[in-house]
């Protein structure tokens, strides 16, 4: 009697699988290139919450800390509101072309919308958001 984990079918099967993880994994790699790292705080020191929109999707944290948000050539807009809920700001960042990056892959040009073209550019690396002054309390 055959063991199972000797027929061809098993081999192939295994062999299929780990291109697969070995797939995933280079492509894990890939995507550290792909996004960008916002360090975002308050003007004023205080906690809070942030929700960055892109034609992406959305992303949420904490302020003060580090948001990984994917590179894009579209507006970032962010809503932020501060742990005491009685004041909030909104606004966006704009993403600019790294040229370094772009000369060393060859990019020339704008093809249009996509991961390619937007790994090309990149988000400021903090934001500091303006916020009111705390209300007097009475």
């Amino acid at each position: 009697m055959k063991s199972a984990f000797h027929s061809p079918l098993t081999v192939l099967l295994a062999i299929v699988l780990s291109s697969c993880s070995i797939q995933i994994g280079v492509q894990c790699e890939e995507d550290d290139d792909t996004l960008d790292a916002i360090a975002v705080s308050f003007s004023d020191g205080s906690r809070g919450k942030v929700e960055f929109v892109s034609e992406r999707g959305s992303w949420k944290g904490r302020v003060p800390s580090t948001i990984y948000v994917p590179k894009g050539s579209d507006k970032l807009t962010f809503i932020a509101i501060v742990d005491d809920k009685r004041r909030s700001a909104s606004g966006y960042v704009t993403s600019r072309i790294i040229p370094e990056i772009a000369r060393k892959k060859g990019f020339s040009g704008f093809e249009g919308k996509d991961a390619i073209a937007d790994r090309y550019w990149s988000y400021p690396s903090t934001l500091v958001i303006e916020v009111p002054p705390s209300p007097v309390r009475d």
